[in-house]
């Protein structure tokens, strides 16, 4: 007997609870706000998201967290700025 296969937006959809459910341990209210993240930066995957965007260090909570975050690690401002003045330096 041949398996049905789901469309391949659910296939992402159950991939994404999945991993949500499993992997990370999040309840129905915590998955709902990553899934809103994702659909809103365009991202397919949770996994994605979360192995390029998040960082944990095992065993430790996310207030306790806090101190490996860096606020100027990406500075969109600092970056916009850099490229504006290459790009005025060399018109």
């Amino acid at each position: 007997m041949k398996k049905n296969k789901l469309p391949k937006h659910l296939e992402g959809t159950m991939a994404n609870l999945k991993f949500c459910i499993e992997h990370c341990g999040m309840n129905d209210e915590e998955i709902e706000e990553m899934l809103k993240a994702i659909d809103k930066l365009k991202l397919a995957r949770v996994q994605h998201f979360c192995e390029e965007f998040i960082f944990m260090v095992e065993g430790t909570t996310p207030d306790e967290n806090i101190k490996y975050h860096c606020d100027d690690y990406f500075n969109i401002a600092e970056f916009n700025s850099m490229y504006w003045e290459q790009k005025n330096n060399f018109s």
